[in-house]
């Protein structure tokens, strides 16, 4: 591994924390740099520069930080696409399990949901609140791409939301109360020998029910 991402890096700071590590140790305060690298959101992210396209070995594409506050996977790489702009540079695309990461991270390091970073982050999981899809996937991946990483966008979204301390949402101007509402559903999408699958993608080895059961459980647990 030569490079850093979101996902590896919210289990690294959470194992941390539970080792008992504070918040404010310079191991997790360190971390916001990259952080905010991975953010869409331009008043804190000042990176720019390439990334090796996902779905073309050896292109590298010229990367800009967009501004809607959700999250990619790493500074310049989404595997829910990109935004192309008028100047051939693009934009790594928001996506649901990656800000939901992006949020349980800032919360383990003890950003307050006040903070403009974490606002914005959470302003994006209000707009984009989905159960059916892990939201972001750009419309040219086909349909297939919105499902993907469907139970870790679960996992991510009990963790991310109960670390934070964030009881509900608001969506549409209506509260939303996430526990019930994900607790109902994965209620209604479990199979009938009591496992859990990612029937429409398994990428990311989500094709297991071993794994979408582990991540199903895990959400539950918060």
């Amino acid at each position: 591994m030569t490079r850093g991402d979101l996902s590896n890096l919210h289990f690294a700071m959470q194992a941390l924390r539970e080792t008992g590590l504070p918040a404010n140790h310079e191991a997790l305060q360190r971390t916001l740099v990259f952080l905010q690298r991975t953010q869409n959101r331009r008043a804190s992210n000042d990176w720019a520069g390439q990334a090796p396209d996902p779905e073309r070995e050896g292109v590298l594409l010229d990367t800009v930080a967009g501004d809607d506050g959700g999250a990619t996977y790493y500074p310049g790489n989404s595997s829910a696409g990109y935004v192309v702009h008028p100047d051939g540079k693009v934009e790594a695309r928001s996506y649901g399990s990656m800000t939901y990461a992006l949020l349980k991270c800032y919360a383990l390091a003890g950003l307050p949901a006040s903070d403009p970073r974490a606002a914005a982050a959470v302003a994006w999981l209000q707009r984009h609140w989905r159960l059916d899809i892990n939201p972001g996937a750009a419309p040219e991946l086909g349909e297939k791409a919105a499902f993907q990483g469907l139970y870790y966008y679960y996992e991510l979204m009990a963790q991310a939301l109960d670390t934070a301390g964030i009881e509900a949402l608001e969506v549409d101007g209506k509260r939303v109360d996430w526990r019930r509402q994900l607790r109902t559903h994965l209620a209604q999408v479990q199979q009938t020998d009591g496992s859990w699958l990612n029937a429409q993608n398994g990428r990311w080895l989500e094709g297991s029910p071993l794994l979408c059961t582990s991540y199903a459980l895990l959400a539950l647990a918060r």
